[in-house]
């Protein structure tokens, strides 16, 4: 038995490992598929292999995206659950913290360094006051930090299925097509990677056009390129949603201390995503446009934040990637 810590950030689409050691050093770090693995713990002795360590660790802290009740975790955008005693029994661990995936991010916030915050738009953080986290991706996760005397405290939260509101007219007979396929229309169902193509079908069902069956990935590059003028339309639209949602959480929590964009989708969108947009719908709050504009956004560049979280949770003081 290893005295490693095993990592584990698991979302809808990819699941990720590390091991952690005792002074803080995240190492081997790799990204497996979750499509190919019939469960968590599956993927996780998996990972254990590849890394020559199949005799497993007496130590571990997974993450995943969903909530956490009673010791188990049932994955809201993936056919998964985890329990504590069945994971530990499986990977022959003595101890394994369970979280969700964006409580882990909240925890690791405030150990990225400055470099890798990159703000969108102006606002000055707040000492001493709540930071929300939120980050579109196979679902959309959000969290939030509170102090207190002990330092951070971080928060689950299960906004992402919150009802998504329109702003314009738009975006009401977008959601109104949106709401023909689901009986729901969540933040979640819009602002995702499901959520780009679901606006882009909606906006192709409103031109009484064809929808192609293509990806998110493909949606952004065409509308980057403007050879698509319902993708460079969609866009813009996942843009303003995301902005109307982030604005919403800021002034629900009194997150005067920023709001932090996490997730691996907006990484993977680059310069399609619309940050000027996003910026000026999360200003857009009539009587409360002076409160927001004092708001910092910024984007969390960490390549694996969740990780720096997650240390801090077993016990870790000075986690940091390597």
């Amino acid at each position: 038995m290893r005295n490693e810590i095993l990592l584990a950030d698991i979302g809808g689409t990819n699941a990720r490992f590390a091991l952690c050691e005792e002074d803080g050093t995240i190492r081997d770090a790799k990204v497996l598929r979750c499509a190919a693995y019939n469960c968590p713990t599956d993927a996780a002795l998996d990972y254990l292999w590849q890394v020559g360590a199949a005799d497993g660790t007496s130590r571990a802290a997974f993450c995943l995206a969903g909530p956490v009740e009673d010791q188990v975790l049932k994955m809201t955008n993936l056919d998964w659950k985890i329990s504590v005693e069945e994971a530990k029994d499986r990977i022959s661990a003595d101890e394994l913290l369970l979280l969700n995936d964006f409580t882990a991010i909240a925890l690791g916030l405030p150990h990225i360094e400055k470099s890798l915050l990159r703000p969108v738009g102006g606002g000055r953080e707040a000492s001493n006051r709540a930071k929300a986290i939120v980050g579109p991706g196979t679902g959309l996760g959000v969290a939030y930090l509170t102090p207190s005397d002990s330092g951070w405290q971080a928060h689950a939260a299960e906004g992402g299925h919150v009802t998504m509101a329109p702003r314009t007219d738009r975006e009401d007979a977008v959601l109104a097509d949106m709401r023909k396929h689901a009986d729901h229309i969540s933040i979640e169902r819009v602002v995702s990677g499901a959520g780009l193509f679901n606006i882009y079908h909606a906006l192709c069902s409103l031109e009484g056009e064809t929808p192609e069956q293509i990806s998110p990935a493909e949606i952004a590059k065409r509308g980057v390129s403007a050879d698509c003028v319902l993708c460079s339309e969609a866009l813009d639209l996942f843009a303003d949603f995301f902005g109307t949602a982030v604005s919403d959480l800021a002034l629900t929590l009194g997150a005067k201390g920023g709001v932090y964009v996490a997730g691996g989708m907006l990484k993977a969108m680059g310069q399609s995503f619309r940050a000027e947009r996003f910026r000026t719908r999360f200003e857009d709050k009539g009587r409360f446009s002076e409160y927001l504009k004092e708001i910092p956004t910024c984007m969390v560049l960490h390549p694996e934040p969740a990780f720096l979280g997650l240390a801090r949770a077993i016990g870790i003081e000075n986690p940091r990637l390597i």
